[in-house]
């Protein structure tokens, strides 16, 4: 082979080596939910119509033209007054308006960050929705083959009853176990279409085009350290935003401070002066124009006093609803690692120890029983305990699922670092 076609196999077989595998079926289905759902769109144009609102702020305050038509003019020195323009511009004290840009500003960053704060809450939602969906489709397989199994027995029991080597309460106990059987598999395959709305809900897809995969198997959850958690919490979007609205409280604060500043009003006006009828009043064309100033005078102070505390007391409210909520995440953050460290402990202890045991006691009991060695309660009790360590088991992933979703949501943490949202 040629060199130039032997380094061209290698670069082909190199990209295609390092090419990203495809993402996993829950990745697909979060990013859905995330470019879809209505909840978060609106929480998205809120915290735009804010930083638009924010770009607003900060003018001064619209000029105001005013136009006088005089019906019955004075006739002064220069001549009858019919008309007059004038032009006013209102000022605000110094500094109202910068304080009033920051405020909106703040304002629009913990829109931002409520944008953030939702978008967590949607990655659990989904997360939750993904483990139902898993133990559904688990827990109908499971279903499945225990109906299958009891159905066997009941032909056994018919069959050992005809011959009379079983009695008449054994062939009743076994049927009504398969009638059992039959109702729980029948609920579960009618909980399908609430699930199927769910994700409908989440996807905001009232048509159910999606698609979404139901999963036989639920990703796996990589090991997370205590201490990390503990740094990301003060990166909480949540405790990012009451940083902003405590930013914007005493922003209120320094705005209250400037109510006792006066308001300054410049004019400018310019008269229209029609032509005398006294030819000794008569003097050219002058048109009388005039500079004004007005000044606002803040004598009120008791309202000031009362804006200045009320503003006050908004920052110590936002210190302390910061302070509680941040007592509140880490309390999350330490409840979802016990629940996933536990969850955990308990899928380990059915996989490992007891569902082999509850499989080898089963099929025990089962040769037992066609040797007559055992009653059927015996083997019915061994099929029933396989059947709730198994449907325990699978209840144990989904749990485990959940709580690592909780897990996130306290601590502010997205399931991919490129699923968050832009900058503020």
């Amino acid at each position: 082979m040629p060199s130039y076609r032997y380094s061209l196999l290698i670069l082909c077989i190199g990209v295609v080596l390092s090419s990203p595998l495809r993402a996993d079926p829950f990745e697909d289905f979060l990013r859905q939910a995330l470019q879809r759902n209505h909840g978060l769109q609106a929480e998205f144009q809120n915290w735009q119509a804010r930083v638009n609102s924010a770009d607003a702020s900060g003018f001064l305050p619209e000029p105001m033209i005013t136009y006088d038509y005089y019906f019955k003019p004075d006739e002064p020195k220069d001549g009858p007054q019919s008309q007059e323009l004038m032009l006013e511009q209102r000022l605000p004290w110094f500094g109202v308006r910068g304080l009033q840009k920051s405020a909106r500003q703040q304002q629009a960053e913990a829109g931002y960050w409520q944008w953030q704060a939702r978008r967590l809450e949607l990655q659990m939602q989904a997360g939750d929705l993904y483990a139902d969906l898993f133990y559904w489709q688990q827990a109908l397989a499971i279903s499945q083959k225990n109906l299958a199994l009891l159905q066997e027995l009941e032909a056994i029991a018919r069959a050992r009853y005809r011959v009379a080597t079983t009695s008449h309460p054994d062939l009743i106990r076994i049927q009504l176990e398969v009638g059992k059987a039959t109702d729980e598999l029948l609920s579960l395959e009618q909980q399908k279409p609430s699930l199927q709305a769910r994700i409908a809900t989440l996807l905001s897809d009232r048509s159910g085009a999606q698609s979404v995969p139901w999963p036989e198997r639920l990703p796996d959850i990589p090991a997370l350290d205590s201490a990390a958690l503990d740094t990301q919490i003060q990166q909480h979007p949540m405790l990012q935003q009451q940083t902003s609205l405590l930013r914007n409280a005493e922003t209120a604060v320094a705005l209250a401070d400037k109510r006792y500043g006066p308001e300054v009003t410049l004019r400018y006006g310019h008269m229209f002066v029609n032509e005398s009828t006294d030819p000794m009043m008569k003097d050219g064309d002058n048109f009388p124009e005039y500079v004004g100033i007005a000044v606002s005078a803040p004598i009120w102070f008791s309202q000031y006093d009362a804006l200045k505390k009320a503003a006050h007391s908004r920052v110590l409210s936002a210190q302390d609803s910061q302070a509680f909520l941040q007592d509140q995440l880490t309390a999350q953050v330490h409840q979802a690692e016990f629940q996933l460290r536990d969850s955990r402990r308990k899928l380990t202890l059915y996989q490992d120890d007891l569902i082999p045991r509850a499989e080898e006691s089963l099929q025990a009991q089962l040769r037992a029983y066609q040797t007559g060695q055992t009653t059927f309660l015996e083997l019915l009790d061994a099929e029933k305990l396989l059947l709730e360590l198994q449907l325990l088991a699978v209840k144990s992933q989904a749990d485990q699922w959940k709580a690592y979703h909780a897990l996130l949501l306290a601590s502010g943490r997205f399931y991919r670092t490129d699923l968050a949202g832009g900058a503020p």
